[in-house]
């Protein structure tokens, strides 16, 4: 994290002959549901180590800052890549 890329640390992991996962999640619509996403995201980040996660963004959330608030979330507090994608 913090100036590295993505693609970089694929491909470490990959010449080390390791395995790279990532995983998808859609960003809750509400601050409400944030903390069940959260709780989810954290859960799987400690078990299942991914190299990243992703979060899609769709043009039917009306509030993009909750979507951005939640990848830094996830990036600074579970110490995992986040990468902030639209569909």
């Amino acid at each position: 994290m913090g100036g590295r890329k993505i693609i970089d640390t694929i491909q470490t992991v990959l010449a080390d002959g390791g395995t790279t996962v990532s995983l998808e999640f859609f960003p809750a619509k509400t601050e409400e549901g944030m903390g069940n996403l959260l709780a989810r995201i954290e859960a799987m980040v400690l078990q299942l180590q991914p190299t990243f996660v992703t979060l899609t963004w769709r043009s039917a959330f009306e509030d993009e800052s909750l979507w951005l608030k939640i990848g830094s979330i996830v990036q600074k507090e579970f110490s995992v890549d986040v990468l902030l994608h639209l569909t």
